[in-house]
């Protein structure tokens, strides 16, 4: 039967004066007793989740796609459809009034509440019976596949210039999880590449319903990652410990392992499923070259990856891009050093530059001055330890500090001659030390970063640019 919705409307209703539909199924069929609005909420809270519901409110927002259907009976609008996302909107309200003391403090601390609802309203109960029947019995939205999910993960890091934890606040997921994504993305980009050779296996590791999950089972498993070769950064790409060759040809087979169903949770499943796979890959010397050993340091993939337009992506596209045609990425704009690769050699200093990377200052302020703060600081020291310059460097800054003591000395005794009728000789020098305001002449501890900066100033004619010297 074809649908008709000419006669609806679309009205911004108040939570609060909404009513939930006391002749919902739902209700009916598990009391015999016909409730009234505060039993149904605390009916929803008790057999349907409706507290949990309330939160994920709380935390992600209503969403568009899940407006509620209501009818006008009488004086009041009635919720035919959705009676448990407005039932958690009326609890966002007034958590007291349908909550523990306890529970309701957590909904509290959520600050956030929705005094009206965009609502689909249906002439009649009976004009909505129809699709709120579909709607509960077929499935409108083809739910995503793994390898179109994680191509979405993988636009909003790359595209979009979200951070891993931007991402799963935003998803509502691990960070564990967002990073698994990422690898599961670049492996099945990859692995498309080694197919080049054979048109119609590469078609079907581009589809969708690629079990790229397989796949992941085996680098999960340490000795599976051995076996192939590789490491994964922290967002995901592939890093190779054996030479590309023999990464490539290694993958290759496991790939088609997964295609023709020989790898799977069947296969690999149990620890000792697990031995039994590695060893009946190490039985395969004359496909792989064993004498090759891992590498200690993992290195870049020697292969572009090219972005494909697999059908996953295409769906994808379709979906996600659908209202964002026009809309440009603007979030690297707000990424410091994105054009820089440069490192020092030193993990410590290099770990803190990759970081900032990463990171977007104008939702990170306060972190990204930090960690440029400590970045300065820290390759300063080492240029200025390469140059020799540490010790005179300090000898300066310990006459400076030591100049401002003296000053501050003076002030402090000028004040207690003046206001106790004291004398020179009754201030005993320990008293300054008490102060901590004795002279420094120890030249091993750390400078500041002030004090580094002013020999830099002081000697720059001498200097060569720091960016040039030191990376």
């Amino acid at each position: 039967m074809r649908l008709d919705f000419g006669n609806w409307t679309q009205r911004l209703l108040s939570v609060e004066h909404l009513k939930l539909d006391i002749d919902n199924p739902r209700f009916s069929y598990f009391s015999k007793k016909k409730m009234n609005q505060t039993e149904i909420i605390k009916f929803l809270i008790d057999r349907f989740e409706v507290y949990e519901l309330a939160k994920d409110i709380a935390t992600d927002g209503y969403l568009l796609n899940e407006e509620p259907i209501v009818c006008k009976e009488g004086e009041s609008y009635v919720v035919l459809e959705g009676n448990r996302r407005v039932a958690a909107c009326k609890i966002l309200l007034n958590p007291h009034r349908y909550l523990s003391s306890q529970k309701a403090q957590n909904i509290l601390k959520y600050n956030y509440s929705l005094d009206k609802l965009n609502c689909h309203v249906s002439p009649t109960r009976k004009d909505a019976d129809i699709l709120i029947y579909r709607r509960h019995t077929t499935t409108p939205v083809r739910r995503w596949e793994t390898i179109s999910q994680d191509a979405h993960v993988h636009k909003l890091f790359s595209e979009e210039a979200y951070t891993i934890e931007e991402i799963a606040a935003k998803l509502s997921e691990s960070t564990t999880n967002v990073r698994k994504a990422l690898r599961r993305y670049h492996i099945h980009q990859y692995s498309m590449t080694l197919f080049e050779d054979n048109p119609s296996l590469r078609e079907a590791i581009s589809n969708d319903k690629f079990p790229i999950t397989n796949l992941e089972r085996l680098y999960d498993y340490k000795d599976g990652i051995d076996f192939l070769g590789i490491s994964f950064t922290f967002n995901g790409e592939i890093r190779k410990r054996l030479d590309v060759e023999e990464v490539n040809k290694r993958l290759r087979f496991i790939v088609e392992e997964v295609l023709n169903d020989n790898f799977n949770s069947r296969v690999f499943n149990r620890e000792s499923d697990k031995k039994e796979y590695i060893e009946y890959l190490k039985s395969l010397s004359d496909k792989f070259d064993f004498s090759k050993t891992l590498s200690d340091s993992a290195t870049p993939i020697e292969q572009d990856i090219p972005v494909e337009n697999t059908t996953a992506q295409k769906e994808h596209n379709e979906q996600v891009n659908h209202n964002e045609a026009k809309k440009q990425p603007v979030r690297n704009k707000y990424k410091l050093f994105l054009e820089n690769d440069w490192e020092t050699g030193i993990k410590r200093i290099d770990d803190i530059f990759k970081t900032m990377r990463t990171l977007r200052y104008d939702k990170h302020i306060d972190v990204v001055s930090i960690a440029l703060r400590c970045y300065l600081d820290m390759i300063i020291y080492e240029f200025l330890k390469k140059k020799g310059c540490l010790e005179d460097a300090s000898i300066q800054e310990n006459a400076k500090i030591n100049k401002e003591h003296d000053k501050l000395y003076s002030k402090i005794k000028r004040y207690m001659i003046d206001e106790f009728a004291l004398n020179e000789e009754e201030i005993k020098e320990e008293f300054r030390h008490l102060l901590k305001l004795g002279q420094r002449t120890d030249t091993s501890t750390s400078l500041s970063l002030r004090g580094m900066l002013h020999i830099l100033l002081a000697n720059r004619s001498s200097f060569l640019i720091i960016g040039k010297e030191m990376l």
